[in-house]
């Protein structure tokens, strides 16, 4: 938040008589600005593709009407390989602007940064300026990471230009998907049956055996004399149990980890993501072809 600015000056006066100059006393004194002003968004973290809704407040707490303001939002730019990038993008048509409450659409301006100008305050008036923006392919996705973005306020009524900023931090989470397909196709009856689970995490966050993930189908028609790799080792041994009646399978838990995904920024500036994998293959005979 940027309370009302305030700027000292000081300055003495000269007389000139015959070959003397003549100062006078120091004189200091205090410029206060009227305009208070502050920054905030919605939502608190971002994702991959995240709708970020902000809103800037601008009190005028004087008695003279503010005109001509001209806001502008860098859009969180930076450089990259001599290219300018912006991890957020602008979503056209999103602002509303709120003059003493009452509602008004404006639409700004948009290169690299985006631009509100002719913005007015009434004395003694509240401005608030609300737009969304989409976090775009160049913002930075692993653990820890952030969006910082820069706000200036400026025009022939404000005594000194307001910076103001707002800072997102990345969501440190799992984001974890399941695909699930069955070798040979088509099943024999009684024949050799192999299922195969890919699950990958997309998040930047590991998925540890504290996380106490677990694992759970259910086998119809029924399979036999099961054997279950865990990425490709027997690691999983005394670690599942499997109803050969009923068909219930289940991992215990605490024992499935999943890797967090690589974040990887091209030449481009883009950031690509290489999902973190865990495989998990249970093969066996199949014992009465039902609804595979």
């Amino acid at each position: 938040m940027k309370g009302v600015q305030i700027i000292n000056y000081t300055n003495k006066a000269l007389f000139g008589y015959k070959n003397e100059t003549i100062k006078s006393n120091a004189v200091t004194s205090i410029m206060q600005d009227v305009l208070t002003c502050n920054v905030f968004s919605v939502k608190k973290d971002y994702t991959k593709n995240s709708i970020l809704t902000f809103l800037i407040n601008i009190k005028n707490t004087g008695n003279e009407v503010i005109k001509n303001l001209t806001i502008t939002d860098n859009l969180s730019l930076y450089e990259y390989n001599g290219k300018k990038l912006n991890q957020l993008s602008y979503i056209e048509n999103s602002t509303l602007i709120f003059v003493n409450g009452e509602e008004n659409r404006i639409k700004p301006k948009l290169n690299n940064e985006l631009i509100f100008d002719n913005i007015t305050i009434p004395e003694k008036g509240i401005v608030t300026i609300v737009y969304q923006t989409i976090v775009t392919k160049y913002a930075q996705l692993d653990a820890s990471n952030k969006i910082e973005s820069e706000i200036t306020i400026k025009g022939e009524d404000v005594l000194k230009e307001i910076k103001l900023k707002y800072v997102i931090n990345v969501e440190n989470k799992a984001d974890l998907k399941i695909d699930k397909r069955i070798e040979p196709i088509p099943i024999v009856n009684k024949g050799e049956i192999k299922i195969i689970y890919q699950l990958f995490n997309y998040g930047n966050v590991d998925v540890n055996p504290q996380d106490a993930g677990f694992f759970v189908d259910t086998f119809n028609p029924i399979i036999k004399n099961i054997k279950v790799e865990l990425n490709r080792t027997n690691s999983l041994q005394n670690n599942y149990t499997y109803n050969q009646t009923t068909g219930l399978f289940q991992i215990n838990k605490g024992i499935i980890t999943v890797p967090k995904a690589k974040f990887i920024q091209t030449s481009e500036g883009d950031i690509s993501v290489e999902p973190g994998m865990t495989e998990i293959i249970i093969s066996g005979k199949l014992w009465k072809l039902s609804s595979y």
